[in-house]
């Protein structure tokens, strides 16, 4: 028996409605109606929905005032003010945290009414809202908060699960209008809140359009078969302007949806699977385009209707300087820190499929236009758009990682594609630029690796963070790792018969929607299935398993996988032909790189040593041309030792000399390092810091490069280890100073 189970258990006996929620949304299809349940609903809730580990409660017959408010003072005055209001009767007032000072208090009423609202902005234009969550919503009652990650608690540990129903204030709906009214005087009088929003049990005169105010619970119980489209356009927008968050926004216009189909006898559009697949995704779809069309975000504004859970998210993005946006998973809508999907029209009563949405909503577009079909799917004669309303590709790093796709990269063993990604992975959730790329935005990323145990990639972590000073801290809440020791995840297995375990499927999908992961690192593919890699019909199949959870989760998805054996005295390069097993895996990534070690040519061009050459790689682009050496992306191993003793293989950037440069142009950026490396040593004596050419301690071109002055003149590492090199040929630099290894130690001017 799991502890959700328990806990619905406790809430029936206690006369409440429990149902199973993940996050903050509801998994139950028609939950809305589910009154009465019992522990069979339990059993089955544990079993088909395991990723839903919270606990709801109705709030039709438990109506709950939601104090969402972010200033402590305030959210304070109104708790206070409730309990004065109940008095000193035999009731118990409960009140719940979930992500303070924010709080919530449940009632009981024999009656249930529709929510009612009051929003509120303060002095600095951040919204806040006082409402009674009523008749088709519900509650949080038990679990973890999908914002904080801490767990939901009820003040004097007195929640639901120990007070009985019957132990709460009473209310109806006469008295929950004099009552929020009466905090909103309070919060406009002693707090200098501004109301935004009346209170209103339907929504009252909100948003419109030419056909004049929108009533939206009046209008989704007036929806028929023939106006879905028009009035999920009317009503969208107006609930949004009451605050509400999108979420919620989409649970009540699905769920009017499907009462309306169920109504007018339409049963392909109300059951559980229409609901996950088709009904939801509809209105998720129409909701983000509405919002697009309604907000710009160059303005660098707060809109006005923004829910205020979504207040302190959007505030942090606009003082990074980035453009916040809504993003959108299969979990639902959540603040992404910079737009770069463009805007995305269509609101009209001839629905049009806005390209890059989901199959599922592409089938919902043609609804609306009467034509009979056996199921919603309608293709419809080429129409005139406008390109520059097409959303753009969603690139989150170095033109390889993007959004609803499934990109791969290529190597023998012990290449470093591993170190490679992960070191990608922490520059993206770091937002630096570790390897020549800088990340547009800050990622949360998922590096699961089936071969190591997780002691060995957080060697692998500690090692890029000694490397790259990066405190380590830094990577909480961004950087997730699992390995395949604790998580042996195996979507496909069989080599006669294919057989996908999609639990496992929806629950990395679930996992990635439940932690908003953007990017998805798994490595390597091997380690994923247990599927014949020869078979190009079932490795097909495999990497389409990805493509599916990358495009429902709108999240991107990096494949590690390994190259084939090359034959006996045969040292060319690896290319796309040699990607092990079948050329599916090939055809069906978005993107694939190929790693291959500096060859023997090449490193006898630079004079390095066989043992050194086998330091440097080269990361080229498996779908399109390669580069020539002097144009491709270049790396360098550099050995990093860990406070416990340990050795650890880093990567860093690295420039092959010339990088297709004229010598007029190399010329003068290798005259512009030397200055540059004298200027910062001359620097350095006159502080009283000393530099070194050893690659352990302070070694000179890392440690210049770090500098203001680096950075303005764009010298990195390995152009300092040229200018280094030259200026001790040239006699303008010497050693001297303490003896360290029978040598000097110090960098000087000669």
């Amino acid at each position: 028996m799991t502890v959700a189970y328990a806990v619905r258990q406790a809430l029936r006996a206690g006369g409440y409605s429990p149902i199973p929620v993940k996050g903050k949304s509801p998994v139950l299809p028609n939950w809305q109606d589910k009154i009465d349940t019992g522990t069979a609903d339990f059993n089955f809730w544990d079993e088909r929905y395991a990723a839903a580990t919270n606990t709801g409660a109705l709030t039709g017959p438990t109506p709950a005032l939601d104090i969402d408010i972010k200033d402590p003072d305030a959210a304070v005055a109104i708790e206070e003010t409730v309990k004065d209001w109940v008095g000193d009767s035999s009731s118990e007032v409960l009140v719940r945290f979930g992500n303070p000072p924010k709080r919530a208090i449940p009632f009981r009423t024999d009656r249930p009414f529709s929510k009612i609202v009051r929003a509120f902005q303060d002095a600095h234009g951040v919204t806040h809202r006082v409402e009674f969550l009523g008749e088709g919503q519900q509650i949080v009652v038990h679990g973890t908060h999908p914002d904080t990650g801490k767990p939901y608690s009820w003040h004097g540990n007195r929640g639901p699960d120990t007070v009985a129903r019957e132990q709460l204030p009473p209310i109806d709906e006469a008295e929950a209008h004099r009552l929020i009214g009466h905090c909103a005087d309070i919060l406009v009088q002693q707090f200098g809140f501004t109301e935004v929003a009346a209170a209103s049990t339907n929504g009252g005169a909100h948003v419109g359009s030419e056909r004049g105010p929108v009533d939206a619970e009046a209008e989704l119980a007036a929806m028929t078969p023939d106006n879905v489209n028009d009035t999920h356009c009317r009503v969208i927008p107006s609930l949004l302007w009451r605050a509400i968050n999108p979420n919620d926004v989409v649970t009540q216009v699905a769920a009017a949806t499907m009462a309306m189909a169920q109504r007018h006898g339409l049963k392909e559009w109300c059951g559980e699977a229409e609901a996950r697949d088709y009904v939801t995704p509809r209105v998720r779809s129409t909701l983000k385009n509405l919002f697009m069309e309604k907000y710009d975000a160059a303005t660098g504004e707060v809109p006005p209707w923004l829910c205020p859970e979504w207040h302190e998210e959007w505030i942090s993005a606009l003082a990074q300087g980035l453009a916040p946006n809504i993003g959108r998973n299969a979990s639902g809508f959540f603040v992404r820190g910079c737009d770069r999907g463009g805007k995305a029209s269509g609101c009209s009563d001839a629905p049009s499929i806005v390209p890059g949405t989901p199959r599922a909503e592409h089938a919902a577009a043609g609804v609306n236009s009467g034509k009979k079909t056996k199921g919603p799917f309608i293709i419809k004669p080429f129409a005139y758009f406008d390109p520059a309303l097409l959303p753009q590709r969603e690139w989150l790093y170095g033109r390889h990682y993007q959004r609803r796709t499934v990109s791969c990269t290529t190597a023998p063993g012990g290449f470093g594609k591993t170190t490679n990604d992960m070191i990608e992975g922490v520059a993206m959730c770091s937002c630096r630029d570790l390897l020549g790329e800088q990340p547009i935005e800050r990622l949360r990323v998922w590096i699961h690796n089936g071969e190591d145990n997780l002691a060995e990639l957080q060697r692998r972590i500690a090692a890029i963070c000694q490397y790259y000073k990066i405190d380590m801290r830094e990577l909480e809440g961004w950087l997730f790792l699992t390995s395949g020791s604790e998580f042996p995840l195996k979507v496909a297995t069989g080599f006669s018969e294919l057989r996908v375990d999609d639990r496992l499927i929806d629950q990395i999908a679930g996992q990635i929607a439940e932690n908003k992961i953007d990017v998805a690192i798994l490595d390597p593919l091997i380690t994923l299935h247990s599927v014949s890699e020869q078979d190009n019909v079932r490795m097909d199949a495999v990497i389409r398993l990805f493509s599916r959870i990358a495009d429902s989760e709108d999240c991107a998805v990096e494949l590690s996988h390994h190259m084939r054996k090359m034959p006996a005295g045969v040292n060319a390069d690896y290319t796309a032909a040699d990607i092990r097993g079948a050329t599916a895996i090939f055809d069906a990534v978005r993107s694939a790189r190929v790693i291959n070690r500096m060859s023997e040519k090449e490193g006898a061009e630079l004079g390095l040593p066989e043992f050194e050459r086998s330091r440097y790689l080269r990361v080229d682009k498996a779908k399109g041309n390669y580069s020539p050496a002097a144009k491709a992306v270049w790396r360098k191993f550099e050995n990093v030792e860990l406070p416990n003793g340990d050795d650890v293989g880093v990567l860093m950037p690295w420039n092959y000399p010339g990088q297709g440069l004229s010598s007029a142009e190399l010329a003068e950026i290798e005259r512009t390092a030397e200055l540059v490396f004298l200027q910062l040593l001359h620097k350095y004596l006159l502080q009283g810091r000393a530099v070194s050419d050893k690659t352990r301690g302070s070694y000179a071109p890392k440690v210049f490069a770090r500098e203001s002055e680096a950075k303005a003149a764009k010298v990195n590492v390995a152009m300092f280890e040229g200018a280094m090199e030259r200026l001790f040929a040239a006699g303008k630099i010497k050693l001297e100073g303490p003896a360290y290894g029978g040598r000097p130690s110090r960098l000087v001017p000669a």
